[in-house]
């Protein structure tokens, strides 16, 4: 075995060797992957050795995995794929259905590609198992329950893993205690506070939820509206993605409620007054407002629905002028104006004809 390991320098980096099995191979007289060197190389190791002495079952794999326990992987997921102590990744260039579970990665080479394109492979390894790390170090091998964002599958799994040294050896999937979803709502809570994953119910309605809150904010400062800070979404969407664990869950979770119920009662119902979503119009339809933080507000509806209006509109007291939004059967704008007595006075009679031409069966007043 050190000879091959004193000799793998000329490995292939795309194919990746057993130490044990080449050390068989060299034992049998079998050439195989071996060249001239390890054979002479091993020849000089066994006259400096003398005989060989007999020795107990695993008692060579302890010895490799003491001089080089740093270098013990973990197979992550059904691949090849292995994660070292150290947080470093390798692939092991073999058939799936021969990936051990564990192996020490005695020889680890970057692959074609560049930068955060470069891969790391293993040439030369030797594999283990979890069963005999336990059995070899049972004072340093323990169970530990952990929750973990998995992007892959958009959820988060709670497991059990065997840590030994840092490194998570084995796995199994943990029985959900009320414990693991409020640790699940706090890692969606971040994920979505920090910005890495939008939250699903962060719609429009939303979005003009989160305005009105910013525009009374600027308004009335005194009032104590939150910044919706960082902070304040970690608050917000740790009610909101409580008791979820997958995204398919929390896909059904509106924001709004939670960002009222965040506010508090009296908040929340200053906001409708002040800054409502939709005002009720002469036609008894009503017309829906859209904020902006720097402009004024626009509140839009079909032409007939602001018949018997006039005037011009403001919201919180005046400190908020609105613009309103004339749209045409098609609800499309035709005109934007601040005074409808303006509008109906002169501009009116002109857009009447054009709507007439276009609509010739719709009621024009």
């Amino acid at each position: 075995m050190a000879a091959v390991f004193e000799t793998a320098g000329d490995r292939r980096p795309d194919k990746a060797s057993d130490l044990a099995e080449l050390a068989a191979d060299l034992l049998a007289g079998a050439r195989g992957d071996l060249d001239w060197e390890t054979v002479e190389t091993f020849k000089q190791l066994k006259r400096i050795g003398g005989e060989d002495a007999a020795a107990k079952p695993g008692s060579l794999d302890r010895v490799w995995l003491d001089a080089f326990f740093d270098r013990l992987a973990a197979r992550e997921g059904d691949g090849t794929f292995y994660r070292l102590a150290d947080g470093r990744g390798a692939t092991l260039p073999v058939e799936t259905k021969k990936a051990p579970p564990l192996i020490l990665a005695l020889d680890v080479r970057e692959r074609a590609g560049g930068g955060q394109a470069r891969q790391a492979g293993v040439t030369l390894y030797l594999a283990y198992t979890p069963e005999f790390i336990q059995k070899e170090f049972p004072g340093e091998t323990r169970w530990e329950k952990s929750s973990e964002f998995d992007s892959r599958k958009e959820r988060v799994s709670h497991e059990e893993r065997l840590m030994f040294r840092g490194l998570a050896i084995d796995r199994k999937e943990a029985v959900v205690l009320k414990s693991d979803k409020k640790a699940s709502a706090e890692l969606w809570a971040e994920k979505f506070a920090s910005g890495e994953l939008l939250h699903p119910g962060l719609d429009d309605k939303a979005k003009q939820y989160l305005v009105r809150i910013a525009l009374a904010r600027r308004l009335y400062p005194d009032m104590g509206f939150p910044e919706m800070s960082i902070d304040d979404w970690r608050l917000v969407y740790g009610e909101a993605c409580a008791g979820k664990n997958s995204l398919k869950d929390i896909e059904r979770v509106e924001l709004i409620p939670h960002l009222a119920a965040y506010l508090g009662p009296a908040l929340s119902a200053f906001l409708d007054r002040a800054l409502p979503a939709a005002k009720k119009l002469p036609s008894g339809k009503s017309g829906r407002f859209t904020y902006h933080e720097t402009n004024p507000a626009e509140i839009n509806a079909r032409l007939g629905d602001f018949v018997g209006m006039k005037g011009t509109l403001a919201l919180c007291e005046g400190r908020l002028p609105v613009i309103f939004d004339i749209l045409a059967p098609n609800y499309r704008t035709v005109q934007k104006t601040k005074d409808l007595s303006s509008f109906w006075a002169n501009t009116y009679p002109t857009v009447k004809k054009e709507l007439q031409r276009r609509y010739p069966r719709h009621p024009w007043p």
